[in-house]
C-alpha cells in the first residue's frame, strides 16, 4: 500500500510537470505571435508616416535589381561599375525627358479641357442618365421621408494662380524623387556588390550562404527577366494602341498608346484605367456612339490577346501567381503608398514569391502566393545539382 501511494504521488507530480511544460509552450507561443503582430504594425505604420522617403528608396532597390545585369556585363568589358552604373541611369534619365517631352503639351491639352470634357460626357450620356434617374426615383422619394437634404455651400473658385502653383509644387516634388532616385540607383550598383560580399562573409559564418545566394540570385534574375519581356510586350501593346486609334480618328494616338504601354506594367488595374481613358476621349472627341464603342472594343482585343496569348507564351506561368492575393496587394498598396505603391506591388509580390519559394518547408506565404491551380514545388539544398551550388558559390 505505501508503494503505490508512492507510486500515486510521483504519477501525479509528472502530470503535473508536464501540464505546467505545456502551459509555459501554449504562453510562449501566444507571447511570441503577440510581439511579431506589434512589430508588423509598427513596421506598416513606419512604412506608411514615412512612404515620401521610403517610396524612393523602394524604386531606387528595384531600378538596381533591373540594371545590374547590365552593369556585370559592362564590367566583364572591363569598364568600371560605377561609370557603367552612370552610363545606364543617364541613359534612363535621357529616356524619360523625351517622353515627358513628348506627352507634356497635349497632356496639358487635355487636362485644361476637363471640365468642357465633362460636360459633353454628361450631354451624350443624359439619355442614360434619365433611365437611371427614373430607377432612382423611388430610392430618392423613400430617402427624402426620412432625411432632410442639406446642400453645402458651394465653394468659391479656385484661383488659376493658385492650380498653378500646385503644379509647380507636383513638378518640383516629382524632379526631387527623381533625382533622388537617380543617385540611390548609382551608389546601389556601385557598391552594392561590395555590401552583398560582406553579408555573404556574415552568412558564411552561420552556414546559410549558399541559402541566401540562391534567393538573391532568384529574386534579381526573376524581375529581370519579367520586366525585361513585359517592357518588350507593352512596347508592342502601345505600339498596336497608337496605330488602332489612328485608324478610329482619334486625336492624339500615340499619347494613348503610351498611357496604354506604361499603364500595363500594373496588372488588371492598368488596362482597365486605359480603356476608361479611351472610352471617354473617342465619346467626346467623336460623333455619334458607333466609334466610341469600336475603339474601346479594339482596345480591349488588343489587351486580351496580349494577356491571355502573348503573355503567356513569352513569360509563361512560371511566375505562378495567385491572381486573387495579387489583386488585393495591389488595392492595398495603392492604399497605404497611392501611386507608388500601385506600380511597387507587383516587383514585392514576385520577391516574396522567390523568397518563399526558395524555403525547404511548406508555409503560409507560399501556399497564398501561388496559384490554387498550381502545385506547390518544394526545392530543398539537398535538390540542388553540383553545378547550380558552383555557380552560386562563384557569385
Amino acid at each position: 500500500m505505501p508503494n503505490d501511494a508512492t507510486n500515486d504521488a510521483a504519477k501525479r507530480e509528472t502530470q503535473t510537470g508536464t501540464q505546467s511544460a505545456q502551459e509555459s509552450v501554449t504562453t510562449s507561443s501566444s507571447l511570441s505571435w503577440s510581439l511579431r503582430l506589434l512589430g508588423w504594425l509598427g513596421l506598416g505604420t513606419v512604412l506608411y508616416l514615412g512612404k515620401e522617403a521610403f517610396a524612393p528608396l523602394m524604386f531606387a532597390v528595384l531600378l538596381a535589381l533591373l540594371l545590374s545585369p547590365m552593369v556585370d556585363a559592362l564590367a566583364r568589358w572591363r569598364i568600371p561599375r560605377f561609370a557603367g552604373a552612370l552610363l545606364l541611369v543617364c541613359l534612363w534619365l535621357a529616356s524619360i525627358t523625351l517622353i515627358v517631352d513628348a506627352v507634356w503639351s497635349p497632356a496639358l491639352g487635355w487636362i485644361d479641357d476637363a471640365p468642357a470634357i465633362i460636360q459633353k460626357v454628361e450631354r451624350k450620356i443624359r439619355p442614360l442618365q434619365r433611365t437611371v434617374a427614373r430607377v432612382d426615383s423611388l430610392t430618392t422619394r423613400a430617402t427624402s421621408l426620412t432625411t432632410t437634404i442639406n446642400t453645402p455651400p458651394s465653394a468659391p473658385p479656385v484661383a488659376a494662380a493658385h492650380s498653378d502653383i500646385n503644379a509647380l509644387g507636383a513638378g518640383r516634388t516629382m524632379l526631387i524623387d527623381i533625382a533622388t532616385v537617380s543617385i540611390l540607383t548609382v551608389f546601389l550598383l556601385a557598391v552594392g556588390g561590395k555590401t552583398l560580399q560582406r553579408l555573404e562573409t556574415d552568412m558564411a559564418a552561420h552556414g546559410h550562404r549558399l541559402q541566401y545566394l540562391r534567393i538573391v540570385t532568384a529574386v534579381r534574375s526573376e524581375l529581370s527577366r519579367y520586366y525585361s519581356t513585359l517592357a518588350l510586350i507593352n512596347i508592342g501593346l502601345g505600339l498596336a494602341t497608337t496605330g488602332v486609334m489612328m485608324l478610329w480618328g482619334l486625336p492624339n494616338p500615340w499619347l494613348w498608346g503610351l498611357t496604354a504601354g506604361v499603364l500595363n506594367f500594373i496588372p488588371y488595374i492598368g488596362p482597365t484605367i486605359t480603356l476608361a481613358i479611351v472610352a471617354v476621349v473617342s465619346l467626346v472627341s467623336m460623333d455619334g456612339y458607333g466609334i466610341a464603342v469600336g475603339a474601346a472594343c479594339s482596345f480591349l482585343l488588343l489587351t486580351t490577346i496580349e494577356g491571355q496569348i502573348i503573355q503567356p507564351l513569352l513569360i509563361g506561368f512560371r511566375l505562378n501567381l495567385n491572381p486573387i492575393i495579387l489583386f488585393v496587394a495591389i488595392w492595398l498598396a495603392g492604399w497605404f503608398w497611392g501611386v507608388a505603391g500601385i506600380f511597387l506591388a507587383m516587383p514585392v509580390m514576385i520577391a516574396l514569391k522567390e523568397i518563399a519559394s526558395c524555403q525547404s518547408e511548406p508555409s503560409l506565404l507560399k501556399s497564398l502566393l501561388c496559384r490554387p491551380d498550381a502545385p506547390i514545388s518544394i526545392k530543398t539544398s539537398a535538390e540542388v545539382s553540383a553545378t547550380e551550388q558552383i555557380a552560386l558559390a562563384s557569385k
